[in-house]
C-alpha cells in the first residue's frame, strides 16, 4: 500500500532531514520511509545500521559529542528538520533511561539555540506519559499527564523541556509501533523470534491489558506530514485510536506465522514499560486536523511484515 503524501515538486529543494536514532527500530523506519518521500536524511547513531537504510550514516554520540558537537554536525548537514528518534525504552537502567531520553533531548535543544538557522525539530514522545490521569476515559493532547514509570517520566520531561524552549518543534506521541526491526526485549520482538526458530511453547509474560498498535510505516507518515506542515507546533497524538486486548494481538501474530505454536507464561509480570498503565482509548484527532495524518494500515499488515522480516532473516542466517 503507497502513501499519497505528497512529494517537492520540481524545482523545489528536499528537505535535508537528521534523524538521530536512525540505527533503532523507530530510526531506520523513519530513515526509510523518509527516503522514499524524497527527502535528503542523514541517519545518526553511536553504531552502524545492522540492514541498509537507504541514506547517509554518520556515526555520532550526541551525549559524548554534547550541544556544540551535535550543532556542528547540524552545520554540516545542512539540516532543514531535525527529528529525535534516540531514547531507551526497554534496555538499561532508570538513570540509564533518564540520560537517554532527558539528558540527550537536553544537549538537543542547546544545541538548536545555538544554530544560527536551527532545523524545525520533531521529538518523538509516547503516550506513556499520560499514564493514569483520574477521571479521563480517553487521551488527548490536553489530558493530564500522570505517568507511572520512570520511561513514562522521563519522556514526559523530555517533553515539557522542548515545549518550554524556543525551538519550533512538535512532539508526536506515539502509540505501540509494530513492524520490522523490533527489539528482542519487546514483547512481539520476543513472540515472533520464538515463532521463527520454530518454538512450539511461546514463553512470555503475562498477557494482561489492551493496547493500541499502529504500523511503523503509519509513524513514517506521520513524522512526514509533521515535516511538511511547517506551521505546526505543540503536542500530536499518533495512534489508530482503538484498544485491542493483548492475548489477541499475540494469538493473530501466531495464526499469521503458520507456526503450530502456544503460549506459556514465564512469570515474571509485565514489563517496567507496562507496569501500571491502565489503557485508555487514545484520540488522534487533531493529527488529523493539523497534519493531515491518519492511519492507513491494518494491525494484521504490520504483524505480517514484522513476521515477514523475522522469518527471512532466519532463513538466512541458517
Amino acid at each position: 500500500m503507497s502513501d499519497s503524501w505528497p512529494r517537492p515538486g520540481r524545482g523545489t529543494a528536499p528537505e535535508r532531514v537528521v534523524v538521530l536514532g536512525g540505527t533503532g527500530f523507530l530510526g531506520r523506519n523513519l530513515c526509510v520511509s523518509l527516503t522514499a518521500a524524497g527527502c535528503a536524511v542523514t541517519a545518526v547513531a553511536r553504531r552502524p545500521p545492522a540492514v541498509s537504510l537507504g541514506c547517509r550514516f554518520r556515526p555520532f554520540d550526541v551525549v559524548a559529542a554534547g550541544a556544540a558537537g551535535l550543532a556542528r554536525l547540524l552545520a554540516d548537514e545542512r539540516a532543514t528538520v531535525l527529528v529525535n528518534a534516540a531514547g531507551a525504552v526497554w534496555r538499561g537502567s532508570d538513570s540509564d533511561l533518564t540520560k537517554a531520553n532527558v539528558e540527550l533531548v537536553g544537549a538537543v535543544l542547546e544545541a538548536l539555540a545555538s544554530c544560527p538557522a536551527a532545523p524545525r525539530l520533531i521529538q518523538l514522545g509516547t503516550v506513556y506519559e499520560y499514564g493514569n490521569p483520574a477521571g479521563s476515559a480517553e487521551l488527548r493532547e490536553s489530558s493530564p499527564a500522570a505517568p507511572v514509570n520512570h520511561y513514562g517520566r522521563g519522556k514526559l520531561l523530555a517533553t515539557e523541556a522542548v515545549l518550554a524552549s524556543r525551538a519550533r518543534a512538535v512532539v508526536l506521541r506515539l502509540s505501540t509501533s509494530v513492524g520490522p526491526g523490533m527489539p528482542p526485549e519487546s514483547l512481539l520482538g520476543m513472540t515472533v523470534r520464538q515463532l521463527a526458530d520454530g518454538a512450539a511453547v511461546i514463553e512470555l509474560p503475562a498477557l494482561r491489558g489492551r493496547g493500541d498498535f499502529l504500523d511503523v510505516r503509519d509513524v513514517g507518515a506521520a513524522v512526514l506530514a509533521a515535516v511538511r506542515t511547517p506551521a505546526a507546533s505543540g503536542v500530536f497524538n499518533i495512534a489508530r485510536g482503538e484498544l485491542v486486548p493483548v492475548a489477541d494481538v499475540v494469538r493473530q501474530l501466531i495464526r499469521l506465522s503458520g507456526v503450530p505454536a502456544t503460549v506459556a507464561d514465564r512469570g515474571g509480570g509485565q514489563s517496567r514499560r507496562a507496569a501500571g498503565f491502565e489503557a485508555r482509548r487514545i484520540v488522534p484527532d487533531a493529527a488529523k486536523q493539523v497534519l493531515g495524518w491518519e492511519p492507513r494500515r491494518s494491525l494484521t499488515e504490520a504483524l505480517r511484515s514484522l513476521w515477514q522480516e523475522t522469518s527471512s532473516e532466519r532463513r538466512r542466517q541458517a
